[in-house]
């Protein structure tokens, strides 16, 4: 039987691309105790606004820390979020969406970065009627070695065959590839930003995935994902593709998916 595995980072409310790689694994591990990098996506997203792109922050204490160790400095930022969130779509068709996913995890005042922005993941995903297993890095109990060395024990502690990775991943890899030698498959996951009827003007992509929830809906959203998706890439392919990018192309930063 073949499992297949995807590991990231629990970022603050994720864009279309980190949810399109949930849908398309068996399992999925949060990477929640691996550095803390303030002002990253750890704890920040963008939505569009009538004045155009904002950034949501949830203030944290500094300090070198893993993000399953990260406080939220101030609850009453929740607050703050939600009134930013509710002005900026109270024109969308659809903002009653993102209020049932967002109220009841804000209304929570979470202490723990990590479990807000876990807990946003599983209410966002569930509310989208993504059914992929998620596991916290935190609680699996592998050791924290080299990095890459690392993904492959979480695929032999949770019995996958086949490991999903995200493009980004690449670049390190390159350096040190350790499924070459084992059984587990290597692919690369492709995504190609899909766009959608959105306010204010023309069309921002990487957005936080609310943007898409508030504007189309979550059944639209859901099958915003799959569009989305292409075949997956072999560790070759995916070398050719992203070398092709570089020399052809300038892409916009785009979130790690």
């Amino acid at each position: 039987m073949s499992v297949s595995l995807a590991i990231m980072q629990p970022t603050f409310l994720p864009w279309l691309g980190y949810f399109a790689l949930i849908q398309n694994v068996d399992v999925f591990v949060l990477l929640d105790d691996v550095q803390f990098s303030s002002h990253s996506f750890h704890n920040r997203n963008k939505i569009k606004t009538s004045q155009g792109t904002q950034i949501l922050t949830v203030p944290c204490r500094r300090g070198k820390r893993p993000i399953c160790d990260v406080e939220v400095v101030n609850p009453a930022v929740y607050d703050k979020l939600m009134r930013s969130i509710t002005q900026s779509y109270a024109k969308a068709p659809f903002r009653d969406d993102v209020n049932r996913i967002l109220v009841p995890v804000f209304s929570d005042k979470h202490r723990m970065l990590a479990d807000l922005n876990c807990n946003l993941i599983y209410e966002i995903a569930e509310s989208l009627g993504l059914n992929t297993p998620m596991l916290k890095s935190s609680e699996l109990d592998v050791p924290k070695i080299d990095k890459h060395l690392r993904l492959l024990q979480f695929c032999e502690k949770l019995n996958a065959t086949e490991y999903l990775s995200v493009p980004g991943a690449l670049s390190y890899l390159k350096e040190n590839n350790p499924f070459v030698s084992s059984n587990v498959s290597l692919k690369f996951f492709s995504f190609e930003h899909p766009v959608y009827p959105q306010l204010h003007g023309a069309f921002e992509p990487y957005l936080s995935i609310i943007d898409a929830i508030a504007n189309i809906g979550l059944a639209e959203t859901n099958k915003l994902l799959r569009k989305g998706v292409g075949p997956k890439l072999s560790y070759k392919q995916a070398v050719r593709q992203t070398d092709r990018d570089d020399t052809t192309r300038s892409r916009p930063i785009a979130q790690s998916t």
